[in-house]
Formats: C-alpha cells, sequence, structure tokens
C-alpha cells in the first residue's frame, strides 16, 4: 500500500499520471488546510475514485505534515515517508539524498533546468540531480512534457482559501465549489490559448519564458521524457546509460542528425553491455546490434529502407509496434523524414 500511495503522489507531483481514476471526481486532490475535503465532496471534485493527500489525513485520505507549497521545505506522508522539495536552482548547490522534488518557482529555477538540458544535449551528459534514482521534476507538462495530461481530471491542488489550481505554483482555475467540468474547461481553454502546459507554472514563471526556451529546443519534450527512463534505469543499477538523440547516437553515421520538433519517440538507451528501448512506462532490453536497426528507423522513418531494405524495415517495425514500442508513426509524428 505504501508504494501505491507513492506513486500516485508522485504522479500529482510530476503532473504524469497514467491510466484513469476509474470513478468520480479527479484521480488525486492535495488540499493546502485541513477541513477541506467535504465541501470537495459535495461538489464533485473528490468522488470515488479520487485519492486524497490531507494534512488531517482523515478517514479515507492520506494525512502529510509539512507543506508542498513552500519554495523550500519537507513533507511527511503517512507518518514514514519523507519527501524534500526543492527549487531546482537551489538543488544544484545542496546535498540531495533521499525522495526529492525538485520545483521550478521563479526564472532562476527555470534557467538552471535549461542550462542542465542544454548541456545533456550537447554532450551528453544528463544531470545527475534531476536523472537519479530519488529524484522527481515537478510539473513536467509545463517545462517541455507536454501529453495532454495534468489537467484537473488528474490532479487539483486546494489552496488555503479555497482556490484550486492542478499545481501549487499554477493559475487559478476556479474555486472548491465549482465542478469539475467547469474547471477541465477553463483548463483546456488556457492551453489553447498559450504554450502548453499554461497553468501549471503560471505563478512561477510567465508563458511568454516558457514558449521562447521551447522554441528554440524543439527536442525538449524528448529531454523530459529522457530523464523519467534514466531515472527508471537508474533505479534497476544501470547509472551510465547513454541516450540516442543526446550528444550522439549509438549509430555514429547518424550523429548530427536532428530529431526534429513534435511528439517524442520512444527513447533508446545503451550503455556497453545492452541497449534499452522505453515508450509509456515499459522497458525491453535488447541487444546492440538490434538496437542500431530501431534507432535507424526512429530516426529515418521509411527512409531508413536506404540502409536496412523495405522487408527488414517492415518485420523490425511491425515486431515492435505489437509489443506496444511503435518506432514509425512515433518517427512521423516528430516530423523526420519520411520516404515514400
Amino acid at each position: 500500500m505504501m508504494e501505491s500511495y507513492k506513486k500516485t503522489l508522485a504522479g500529482w507531483a510530476s503532473g504524469t499520471a497514467h491510466g484513469d481514476a476509474g470513478g468520480t471526481g479527479a484521480r488525486v486532490v492535495v488540499t493546502a488546510v485541513p477541513g477541506q475535503v467535504e465541501a470537495l465532496r459535495a461538489a464533485g471534485l473528490v468522488g470515488e475514485g479520487t485519492t486524497v493527500y490531507t494534512p488531517d489525513g482523515q478517514e479515507g485520505t492520506w494525512g502529510y505534515d509539512g507543506s508542498l507549497e513552500e519554495p523550500y521545505g519537507e513533507v511527511l506522508v503517512a507518518g514514514e515517508f519523507s519527501l524534500q522539495v526543492v527549487p531546482y536552482a537551489l538543488g544544484r548547490y545542496i546535498p540531495v539524498g533521499g525522495p526529492t522534488l525538485l520545483r521550478v518557482t521563479e526564472t532562476s529555477d527555470l534557467e538552471a533546468y535549461l542550462s542542465d538540458a542544454d548541456e545533456a544535449f550537447t554532450t551528453g551528459r544528463f544531470p545527475g540531480l534531476v536523472a537519479g534514482p530519488t529524484t522527481l521534476l515537478a510539473d513536467e507538462p509545463a517545462l517541455g512534457g507536454w501529453t495532454g495530461r495534468g489537467g484537473p481530471g488528474d490532479r487539483l491542488w486546494v489552496r488555503a482559501d479555497g482556490e484550486v489550481s492542478t499545481s501549487p505554483w499554477g493559475a487559478p482555475l476556479g474555486t472548491a465549489d465549482d465542478p469539475l467540468d467547469a474547471l477541465v474547461v477553463r483548463w483546456a481553454a488556457a492551453n489553447d490559448a498559450g504554450t502548453p502546459c499554461a497553468v501549471a507554472l503560471s505563478r512561477a514563471v510567465s508563458d511568454d519564458e516558457r514558449a521562447a526556451a521551447f522554441t528554440e529546443r524543439p527536442w525538449l519534450g524528448q529531454y523530459v521524457k529522457t530523464l523519467g527512463v534514466l531515472r527508471a534505469l537508474a533505479a534497476r543499477g544501470v547509472d551510465s546509460a547513454r541516450a540516442s538523440g543526446f550528444g550522439g547516437r549509438l549509430d555514429g553515421a547518424l550523429d548530427g542528425v536532428p530529431a526534429g520538433p513534435g511528439a517524442p519517440a520512444p527513447v533508446l538507451c545503451w550503455d556497453a553491455h545492452h541497449a534499452y528501448l522505453s515508450d509509456a512506462g515499459r522497458t525491453v532490453q535488447i541487444a546492440h546490434p538490434l538496437a542500431v536497426t530501431v534507432e535507424r528507423i526512429l530516426v529515418l522513418g521509411h527512409g531508413a529502407a536506404d540502409l536496412l531494405g523495405a522487408a527488414e524495415l517492415d518485420r523490425v517495425a511491425t515486431y515492435f509496434a505489437d509489443a506496444g514500442f511503435p518506432l514509425l508513426p512515433a518517427a512521423c509524428a516528430a516530423g523526420l523524414p519520411v520516404a515514400g
């Protein structure tokens, strides 16, 4: 049970929940102060499918001590799980040990995050601060990891005054008396009008700042996705993996070939012993020769037939598509060169 609530809280903080709540109400609701849950139930924001975290820890909820809203602090959940909350820029200069949530709380945090991303893209060296197995990046949809998730149906934060957003640093979407459908409509309208996610970090940095940063870095979505894969691999003891497209590729002939903008493709990593293909929270281990073929398809799309032959491209792409790792659709969606 402890692992379950830790994963649920991680999904709320990062904005990366998978699946559906399986009932009414938002998937996860976190309140800033005690005594708010009954009003949330009355409004339908908390329903039979909702996991609730609240300081008073009343029956049917998870209790916590500390603040998830302050820029720096420590939170104790259920009396046994300790989570350190650290602004991203500060995390570079203080010892980070144990479960840590890295937040963007102001422009300096965004600048530090982007600096680390640029370093990874250029050299292949990912920051241990955020690629380690015990750290989590808050509000990923607003930092380039936009997938359409992380909205009011997935997560809600209820401030002390009853104002509701998706994140402690997010723009207000309404109050605890508003129905969930109304919050979803306002969230969608904000994202239609700005750079997604145009809600989760609006109290920390301006949408113009984020838009400029993302325009300069069309690969940022793949960076966010790759960070998650590297964290998962590190938790399995694979802590020296390289990532395709960051500082080079497994197939050196593809070094410098741009991945292009658009939807992040499956992530291909490798170390001296194996390669790893990851997507949607799943990872398969494959041999280096097969990984080279996979990488060519991911980068070149149907154009990889010039290197592999049409029959081999179709065989490999079909195999991985059937296994839940669609190589060609991801490549096409990313705006990569596609022949024929």
